[in-house]
């Protein structure tokens, strides 16, 4: 995939695999049964989804919802379709800029891998080398952050740094809980939305039966309903960002020797390695 064949192929497919599902998702095909179906399994297989077509029609309310559950899966498309040109130009001008100044270079060291010459290529521009250039410089001297976010967030809250970057596996692993949560959310309010006059007539009827009075007031439970997930969501949000910044001070302990607040190597049983793994994504349970 560093390559600029690889990368052209790898935009083209994208693009019309982008293409291709957006055609299919505008002919309407979802998991919703036949007529056909429906009359011969009697109903019995759709209860639920006879209520929540009774609640949201039939008509944009429901084209809504279908495309709210579609938007994680869009965006990491449309991430894709946008990031692979951009690193398909920025190969081309490399190679064209790197052509003369590095093929003495690249002809005299044959057994160069394809990681070292890259490297070679763009080092000195790297995080990797920023973070070395900065542990020279006194912490009150050393440049602010270039991110727009720098200038929003005040310090205090988070602190931007230009020299650090989040690896692959921890950016994958939070988008993907982001993305898992977004899905949820969504499921759970469309789901129980339509429900939640039933169960507030069951509420009243139990409360009417222990108090023996027929006019228990049961306040309508959609409002709150809706603020309890947004809020749980707003939470779990929270505790991701805190957890990212306590990976990020973990891994710069690490890089300058002090491992007093990593897991060191021991017998795991298989619940606790998996709930730690998400709880601690930036280091193996295999390293010191």
């Amino acid at each position: 995939m560093d390559q600029i064949l690889p990368l052209l192929f790898a935009t083209l497919y994208a693009w019309l695999d982008f293409s291709v599902s957006i055609v299919y998702q505008s002919l309407c095909k979802n998991s919703y049964p036949t007529r056909d179906k429906f009359f011969k399994t009697n109903g019995t297989d759709a209860a639920g989804l006879q209520i929540q077509l009774f609640f949201y029609g039939t008509g944009s309310t429901l084209v809504t919802i279908e495309l709210c559950k579609d938007i994680p899966r869009y965006i990491c498309m449309a991430y894709i379709c946008v990031k692979l040109p951009v690193y398909l130009i920025r190969k081309i001008r490399l190679f064209y800029k790197n052509k003369h100044s590095l093929s003495s270079l690249f002809h005299s060291s044959d057994k160069m891998t394809r990681e070292e010459k890259q490297l070679i290529s763009y080092m000195k521009y790297s995080v990797e080398a920023l973070y070395v250039r900065n542990l020279f410089i006194p912490a009150k001297y050393r440049p602010s952050s270039r991110a727009l976010l720098s200038r929003i967030v005040p310090t205090k809250i988070y602190e931007f740094r230009d020299d650090f970057r989040f690896s692959t596996r921890i950016i994958c692993l939070y988008s993907s809980v982001l993305m898992f949560l977004f899905v949820i959310s969504i499921d759970l309010i469309v789901t129980y939305l339509p429900v939640l006059e039933q169960i507030r007539a069951t509420i009243k009827e139990w409360f009417d039966f222990i108090f023996l009075k027929n006019a228990f007031p049961v306040p309508n439970l959609t409002a709150p309903f809706i603020c309890a997930v947004l809020l749980a969501a707003a939470a779990i949000c929270l505790q991701l960002a805190i957890q990212l910044v306590i990976i990020r001070r973990n891994l710069l302990q690490v890089y300058r020797g002090d491992d007093t607040e990593v897991p060191h190597r021991k017998t795991l049983q298989n619940v606790s390695t998996s709930t730690g793994n998400v709880h601690f994504a930036g280091i193996s349970f295999n390293e010191k």
